[in-house]
């Protein structure tokens, strides 16, 4: 299954500054001094050698991420800014489409998205929003009322269908993928979701409050929801701002623990603080690594000296993995 990362900021979208970018050109080029250049081939391997800071950007853009499933069927997680990017490449397919939209909650940066994408969709196109806040379609027809966007609801160009259940009921598959969620602790409540297909799973779980000191393996619904999965993509906004975990947010150190319990193989820490720039992400990856390792050494029974998570990724705008 392949994932791709289209938005991964939260709250609101980060500014990448012109200042950003003097700073970030500055540092490669003290880093250039006294290197052969001389021709593509050299100048690639140099760009590669350099910290992802320097070579790329973490991006800007709030939460939507991409399960590919076929050319004419699209499952995305969350429609904040990034599904805007999304639709430049979507809209470009001239076939019938159907999205499947999976909300986790209706927090702004999770829907703002949604306008300026639907009203590029197509008359043939169908939108299939799934949630399970029973105020969805109110509140996102709502959102496009005036004077807030000039296009209403009614005069979407494509068909809309909301898939709008109850905690306790299952939503249906998709395209073989067999889905479930877990409510989590968020103002308002949100929901993880976990994608199946043919023994692979991904688990979409955002926006979450998780204390590190109060996790218990025993003692949390979220081992069994996150066993064994390949890929985790998980909200670790509080991780330089603790107060936020009380605004229903996690640390990248809860990513690990729950990981480690779960035997999750890949984990992709997610719904980055908007103020950090890349230098900071690339610290925030860095120490969720070494804590790894740290617990690892001092918890070494907990998966029979095996460690997991097996990696950890930072999410950027327009990262894929494979899984």
């Amino acid at each position: 299954m392949k994932v791709h990362f289209w938005g991964t900021r939260g709250s609101v979208p980060s500014c990448f500054s012109a200042q950003r970018y003097r700073d970030k050109l500055f540092k490669v080029l003290e880093q250039v001094q006294g290197q052969d250049l001389a021709g593509p081939d050299a100048i690639e391997r140099f760009i590669e050698q350099l910290p992802f800071s320097l070579k790329g950007t973490y991006g800007t853009c709030t939460p939507c991420v991409e399960i590919e499933v076929d050319p004419q069927t699209y499952i995305l997680c969350d429609a904040g800014s990034g599904l805007w990017s999304f639709g430049l490449k979507a809209h470009q397919n001239k076939k019938p489409v159907t999205y499947h939209v999976f909300l986790s909650h209706l927090h702004w940066d999770h829907v703002q998205g949604l306008p300026m994408f639907a009203v590029e969709c197509k008359a043939e196109d169908t939108l299939v929003i799934h949630a399970r806040h029973e105020e969805t379609e109110a509140f996102l027809r709502a959102q496009m009322n005036a004077p807030g966007f000039p296009v209403t609801f009614d005069e979407l160009p494509c068909s809309v269908i909301f898939d709008v259940r109850k905690p306790e009921e299952a939503f249906e598959a998709v395209k073989g993928f067999q889905v479930s969620t877990l409510k989590q602790r968020h103002a308002g409540d949100s929901y993880a979701y976990r994608f199946e297909k043919e023994g692979k799973a991904i688990v979409y779980a955002t926006d979450a409050e998780h204390h590190e000191e109060e996790l218990d393996p025993k003692d949390t619904p979220f081992v069994d929801f996150f066993k064994d999965a390949d890929l985790l993509i998980f909200d670790t906004m509080a991780t330089v701002c603790k107060e936020m975990s009380y605004w229903g947010h996690s640390t990248h150190c809860s990513a690990i623990m729950l990981s480690a319990w779960a035997r999750v193989k890949k984990v992709v820490l997610f719904h980055q603080n908007p103020a950090l720039d890349d230098e900071a992400l690339d610290q925030l990856l860095e120490d969720a690594r070494c804590f790894r390792k740290e617990y690892f050494e001092k918890n070494k029974s907990i998966n029979k000296g095996e460690c997991y998570p097996q990696s950890i990724i930072m999410a950027y705008d327009s990262l894929e993995l494979d899984t």
